[in-house]
């Protein structure tokens, strides 16, 4: 027999390689870790939240249906041509516009403040984001937050795990995952065969013999080294609790095929880690999820649209250009097809999608260069009869998006009188609280 002269440092490196090289180790720390204020909510079937940001920009021109007043009914007007793939939900979808992220000096992108409402700042969080918030309130899932990214297929690539937009507090990044083919085998490798199987297996044996050795040296190991060793036993963790749920993985697990093997075009992965998305909330892994399309920063790509041009540039041009037109009818109909997955999935007396709220916006206001003067947001479905649905509503009295953030816990069962908006902050909001007129 062959002695395996493979030490630990090897192993820690072969399985960094094999599952995304360094960037991996921050992943479960954030994904697995338990939540001690978590508050369950006493609900039969949980609520869920779907946030989907889009890089560069979302306008009011993108989103403003003309003559129409705030309160009003959506249910019989014409949407405009960049949201129009949402005309079959327009009793779900409500439009908001008014509020504002000036204190977020977004600039290209607001990182980390888009969904936290601080200051921006891409190397780190100032506090929690809404997203990580909801999933502390909200009842527990093995996966408290599942963040996903989207960019070119090389960036997908080359940084399959990254940091942007959301956390868990101060200076606690959690990470989004970009390449879908290591969340198809973190997801599904337990209940998975042949290829994909194989290598959850091999990646198993190596979290095990490294969970052993870090347990037997860690009266020995230094601090640093403890921390560095921590984020395996949070893999093993996180493995665990999701293989457990095997019936249900298998329901749900998608085929993986050449969308994920061999993609022609980064909308193929992009299609991939929406469907992902949609398995992880059917499959009951998760009950929050953050969909990055430009993984939270100022770039993207489109090729599979048809779209020659990427990155910053497109941010140059106006978001009712015909380029950008395109890019958002592919963002809807994203969105309608994560609509149509729950309405079809029953659920109590009805279905998921009577449970969930999809919120749509963009980590970066309204465009590229902005001051955050303007930040629409959209939102489909009334997150179990809690939030107002299929209306226009147009905030009044200079609110900022942290009081949209703060609507959200309140309808989730966890009122609070603003959202990270203590301090100097303050100044930025004329009112308290939630905004009452999307309370249903």
């Amino acid at each position: 027999m062959k002695t395996n002269t493979l030490n630990r440092r090897d192993l820690i490196k072969r399985f960094g390689a094999a599952v995304g090289a360094s960037t991996i180790a921050p992943i479960y720390t954030a994904l697995g870790e338990e939540k001690t204020d978590r508050q369950p909510q006493g609900d039969r079937h949980p609520k869920r939240v779907v946030f989907f940001l889009q890089a560069q920009g979302f306008s009011d021109a993108n989103c403003a249906v003309k003559g129409i007043k705030s309160g009003k009914s959506l249910r019989s007007e014409d949407l405009p041509v960049f949201i129009d793939p949402l005309a079959p939900h327009r009793d779900k979808l409500t439009i908001i516009q008014g509020l504002h992220g000036k204190h977020t000096s977004p600039a290209h992108s607001a990182y980390y403040g888009c969904l936290g409402g601080y200051r921006r700042n891409k190397s780190t969080p100032f506090d929690i984001t809404i997203d990580c918030a909801l999933s502390k309130v909200l009842p527990k899932a093995p996966v408290p937050l599942l963040s996903v990214g989207m960019e070119s297929l090389n960036r997908m690539k080359q940084v399959p795990i990254f940091h942007a937009t959301s956390a868990w507090g101060p200076g606690e990044k959690a990470p989004m995952i970009c390449d879908p083919t290591f969340l198809y085998r973190l997801m599904f490798g337990s209940v998975a065969t042949g290829k994909q199987r194989k290598t959850y297996d091999e990646n198993s044996k190596m979290l095990d013999f490294i969970a052993r050795t870090s347990a037997q040296s860690a009266g020995t190991l230094p601090e640093s080294g403890r921390q560095k060793l921590k984020p395996y036993g949070d893999i093993s963790t996180f493995r665990d609790s999701v293989s457990s749920m095997s019936d249900s993985l298998k329901t749900y697990m998608p085929e993986f095929d050449e969308k994920y093997s061999a993609p022609k075009h980064e909308t193929d992965w992009h299609d991939a880690m929406l469907d992902l998305t949609i398995a992880a909330l059917k499959a009951g892994l998760t009950n929050v999820a953050t969909i990055n399309s430009g993984c939270g920063e100022f770039y993207g790509s489109w090729e599979g649209l048809g779209i020659a041009s990427k990155g910053h540039s497109l941010g140059h041009l106006s978001m009712t250009s015909d380029i950008w037109r395109r890019i958002r009818q592919y963002n809807m109909r994203m969105l309608s097809k994560l609509v149509q997955a729950l309405e079809e999935t029953p659920e109590g007396n009805g279905t998921m999608m009577d449970n969930t709220l999809i919120v749509y916006t963009s980590n970066n206001a309204d465009k590229q260069h902005t001051n955050g003067a303007s930040w629409p947001f959209m939102t489909l479905g009334n997150f179990g009869g809690t939030m107002q649905e299929g209306h226009y509503l147009r905030i009044e009295n200079d609110r900022p998006i942290n009081s949209f953030y703060a609507t959200l816990l309140e309808a989730a069962g966890h009122p609070v009188e603003h959202f990270n908006l203590g301090g100097a902050y303050e100044k930025y909001d004329t009112g308290k609280g939630p905004l009452r007129e999307l309370l249903a």
